[in-house]
């Protein structure tokens, strides 16, 4: 096989597996409410109801030690704010606001990673004989070409006292109800809206709320389209055809 024709087929080979891949991944929380259908509800202190929010961007996978481009913020539950970091091959963003967590992650080349995760954590009081309802939209996307490793949720959960958060909504299809230190925990669906239900009979105090959304894509490695494959085998496939017809002559 001549230089010239082995050039020309590992040319073709190297531009198929160097197509570049791209993913985006979304998760939102939106539509965010609470109604006091009966008694008293309020949120237990001013410090301890916050929102954080977590940006970071890698142009290499995130195992690979690389510069990165980060960006969060923490404030007071319910404020508006936004943050976001950009690269080469990966842009991440996070936002919250009055009623919505937002997470987005894009790989727009191959070889790039991004994280981002946007929550809400606070305290709250039901008086006696009280029920308050909860309730939220979710939705999650994403396209993944050559992606891997890419997820995205979210996830909203209510816990007793000052003990971890222990009944999570995260399943759109369950509907289940359960009691823990004298609450009633319910959660059902109705279309694309989701409830939680708080009920106690006697006055409770600091009871856990968290909600965060998360998302992250890592692109390892671009993925060739099977027909440039081919076309680049074939091209080595011709080149050593002609080199053995060259040497029989």
């Amino acid at each position: 096989m001549s230089v010239k024709h082995i050039a020309a087929a590992l040319a073709s080979l190297a531009l198929a597996t160097s197509a570049q891949a791209a993913s985006t991944v979304t998760s939102s929380l939106t539509d965010f409410n609470i109604t006091v259908d009966q008694g008293g509800f309020g949120w237990t202190r001013e410090v301890g109801q916050y929102y954080n929010m977590y940006a970071v961007s890698s142009d290499k996978p995130f195992y690979e030690v690389s510069p990165i481009d980060q960006a969060g913020g923490y404030g007071k539950m319910f404020d508006t704010a936004s943050a976001s970091t950009t690269l080469t091959n990966a842009i991440a963003s996070a936002a919250v606001s009055a009623n919505s967590l937002s997470a987005i992650v894009t790989t727009p080349a191959a070889g790039g990673s991004a994280y981002a995760t946007a929550q809400w954590n606070g305290f709250f009081d039901l008086g006696e004989n009280s029920k308050v309802t909860f309730s939220w939209k979710e939705s999650q996307s994403g396209t993944n070409s050559g992606a891997l490793g890419s997820f995205g949720y979210s996830i909203v959960g209510f816990g007793d006292s000052y003990q971890a958060v222990s009944h999570y909504y995260s399943d759109p299809n369950a509907n289940w109800s359960t009691v823990d230190q004298g609450v009633t925990y319910s959660f059902w669906t109705v279309g694309d809206t989701h409830y939680a239900s708080l009920s106690s009979t006697d006055a409770i105090s600091s009871l856990n709320f968290h909600a965060r959304v998360e998302v992250a894509t890592n692109d390892i490695s671009a993925v060739p389209e099977p027909e440039s494959l081919a076309l680049a085998f074939s091209g080595l496939a011709v080149a050593g055809f002609l080199a053995r017809r060259r040497r029989q002559i």
